[in-house]
Order: C-alpha cells, then structure tokens, then sequence
C-alpha cells in the first residue's frame, strides 16, 4: 500500500470581510467591496460568517460577511488523498456554512483587503454544506477532490468560508443568520489537516520506502503502475 503522510498546517493569513450594504439583495451579494478585518491575535468574532437584514425608514438593506484562510501548502508534494479543515465555532450558530475557493489576499503582504469581498467561487465548493456548527470545540470540516487538486497543484490554498442556504444559494432572506470563528487562537487554532502520497512510486520496493524512490530500473516513478504485477 502507498505510504500516506499527514500533516497539519496552520493558515499564514486569516480575516473577515463585512460586505457593502445594499438595499436590494443582489447588491449586497454582489458587492465588489466591503471593510477587511486580519486577524494576527486570538479574535472571538462572533458573526465571522452572517447575513444581515435590517430596515431603516421604510427601506431594507442586506449585508454578508464571509471569513477568508490562506495556508501555504508548499510543503506538500504527490497525490493528495484526504483534507479536514478544522475551525472552532465561537458565540452564535445560526448560519449553516459551505467552504468554497478563493482567490483573497490580495494586499500588501498578503493581507485581506476591502476589495476580495467578491473573491470568491461559488461554482467551486470545496465542502458539502455544514448544518451543525459547534461553539468553543472544533468542526471538522472535510474536503472535497476539488480541494485535493487545489492543495496539490499550488504552493497557496486559499479559501472563503460563506453562508450556505442564502449567500451561497444565491437566495434572498428577511432572517439573520450568523456564526462565529475563532482566529488566531491558541487554544483552538485553525488547522488543515492533509493526508497524502508524497511525489515518487507509492508503494514500498524491498523495504524502501515509496517516496524515497524516483525510478525503478532507469523507469521513472511516475510511469510505474505496478511491479512484477502488484
């Protein structure tokens, strides 16, 4: 069997954005801007992900926030296999969450800035839906291929974590959902959690290990599907 390595990676960069409001739905879900929040030190923010409607005078106005990691995946290398993404919920647990990719960070050192509100991909979820959202204890958030390709065909990994069954679902809501995220913290730090075969023949050769090996017989390890039959 191919030897699986697993690692676990803190994420380099992490933030929130609290999107323009709008007074139509539309807007608010398709702004271009928004006020950038990076967190560096433990952050309890307890609306990290939340869609906001309220009404002033007659007029409704909507606004989204998302929350945002960058990991550097650099250190991995091969096919990768499995992928959790470990998050601690804080305070509120209202809003059913989706992980999907994104292209933030976009600032100076890699910061969040205002305007990778709308970095993000909605035609590529990297979850399926989370319906339960634990406070002060991890969810485990687990990856889908489309992930795996992401971690192993970049040196970055970067994704947006966005409401569900409204922001995600391109779906028009008069309710507030919203739940919170730990960042930066010590006691729950966020974690990616990554299995995989590191570049080389997947399996052991006379008890060498497969990531040690780059050829078999002057045939490179990449074209090898099997030897003697196995």
């Amino acid at each position: 069997m191919p030897d699986i390595t697993y690692t676990t990676i803190n994420p380099s960069y992490q933030g929130a954005i609290i999107g323009d409001s709008a007074t139509t739905w539309d807007g608010a879900r398709g702004a271009t801007n928004g006020s950038a929040y990076n967190y560096t030190t433990s952050t309890d923010a307890n609306a990290a992900v939340r869609i906001n409607y309220e009404t002033a005078k007659g007029i409704s106005y909507w606004t989204i926030n998302r929350s945002y990691l960058y990991f550097d995946v650099s250190s991995i290398s091969g096919t990768v296999n499995s992928a959790v993404l470990k998050i601690a919920g804080v305070t509120y647990n209202t809003a059913d969450i989706i992980v999907v990719a994104s292209t933030a960070f976009n600032g100076t050192g890699n910061t969040l800035i205002g305007t990778d509100f709308d970095n993000v991909a909605f035609d590529t979820p990297y979850s399926a839906q989370v319906a339960t959202w634990n406070v002060n204890s991890y969810n485990n958030i687990s990856l889908n291929s489309a992930a795996y390709s992401a971690i192993a065909g970049s040196s970055v990994f970067r994704v947006a974590i966005i409401e569900h069954d409204f922001d995600y679902s391109d779906v028009s809501t008069t309710t507030t959902p919203r739940s919170g995220i730990w960042f930066a913290d010590s006691t729950y730090p966020i974690e990616l959690y990554v299995g995989y075969v590191p570049g080389g023949y997947g399996d052991n050769v006379n008890g060498v290990s497969g990531s040690s090996i780059a050829s078999v017989n002057s045939v490179s390890a990449s074209s090898i599907a099997n030897i003697n039959g196995v």
